[in-house]
């Protein structure tokens, strides 16, 4: 009996390794399906950004730069190409952003109000509406640096800044309880996005290659050497792995 209840025990370690796994990846579709479920602009365009691999530097002072940098004058609405800050002044180019991206990123910018509880009444009878904090477009925050252009701006009449990423993580910790998925994360959403373009190529292809493994890598800047002419990743076998992994999983 004990041999029993042991193969039993592995078997379920197994069973929520593998339910982790999967709700680990985000298909284009369910970010879809989540991103109807959140009330605000900021945070729909917040789960299809990191989906698109708008991020940063993985370093302390490079953490989200990229969706914090995020301003108004770096989206080229007739190209559908954005422009993407580091903190330490280099930047990227990101072409061929979805139609649907460009038009949330406008629709962020222009959000008047952030309305709490993700829109729904609250359980306190005196004051059953949620809140609606302004988002100020106009001012300046304490370094004296002016917050008009920025498409993150954090909420509040007295706020004058663009978001921190102690903000986006509490932002995250939120979206989780709404979809019901603890596993949405910065990384889990940037990691789908690249698994996702890679089943979308061998889909397409019927086939995927080491070389467009390093493309899908270069595309979101995972592992990516600097300073060199031709860009190519130093990671990208870490995706080719991850595809497999999931591939079988999913019987794809």
């Amino acid at each position: 009996p004990h041999m029993e209840n042991r193969a039993k025990y592995i078997d379920v370690e197994k069973f929520v390794s593998r339910q982790a796994l999967l709700n680990k990846f985000i298909s284009k579709e369910k970010v879809r399906e989540y991103v109807n479920l959140l009330y605000n602009s900021q945070d729909q365009l917040l789960l299809w950004l990191l989906f698109i691999g708008v991020r940063g530097r993985t370093t302390e002072d490079g953490t989200m730069e990229e969706v914090i940098n995020l301003t108004i004058d770096d989206v080229n609405f007739k190209e559908n190409m954005l422009t993407l800050r580091q903190n330490d002044g280099k930047f990227r180019l990101l072409d061929d952003v979805p139609d649907h991206i460009i038009d949330l990123i406008r629709e962020t910018y222009e959000q008047e109000y952030y309305i709490e509880n993700n829109g729904e009444m609250t359980n306190n009878p005196r004051v059953p509406n949620p809140r609606k904090s302004i988002i100020n477009k106009t001012g300046e925050s304490k370094t004296g640096e002016t917050i008009d252009r920025y498409i993150f701006r954090i909420p509040g009449k007295s706020k004058f800044e663009k978001f921190s990423p102690a903000l986006l993580n509490s932002r995250m910790i939120k979206i989780q309880k709404v979809v019901d998925n603890r596993y949405v994360t910065w990384s889990s959403l940037y990691f789908s996005g690249m698994l996702q373009m890679c089943f979308d190529i061998y889909k397409e292809k019927g086939e995927i290659t080491d070389r467009d493994f390093d493309d899908v890598c270069v595309r979101y800047n995972y592992g990516v050497k600097e300073n060199t002419s031709n860009k190519e990743s130093s990671y990208w076998y870490v995706i080719k792995d991850m595809f497999y992994q999931y591939k079988e999983l999913l019987r794809v």
